[in-house]
């Protein structure tokens, strides 16, 4: 993988689609894109340093996993998709 510069934190964050929900720090999605102009440079050197020693700090390997129900019977697995929050 290659290193990001800030401004493709940015681009990247500009591009994702608004969510009600926050995540498991509370953080909202729309306090997120609010703040990410100031947040670029951090992340990106999160990102990047990541990249190049090849972890993963534990706090960004959380996730919301929601079953959402599709249709016909509720207590087949078969018929929830699901929905993965904070990854």
């Amino acid at each position: 993988m290659e290193t990001i510069e800030p401004d493709q934190v940015l681009e990247i964050a500009n591009k994702l689609k608004p969510k009600l929900s926050a995540g498991h720090d509370e953080i909202s999605f729309k306090i997120l894109l609010e703040s990410v102009e100031y947040l670029k440079y951090p992340l990106a050197h999160i990102i990047n340093t990541s990249i190049i020693t090849c972890i993963v700090p534990n706090q960004l390997k959380i996730a919301k996993v929601i079953p959402i129900h599709k249709s016909a019977d509720p207590t087949e697995l078969k018929n929830f998709s699901q929905l993965f929050l904070n990854i």
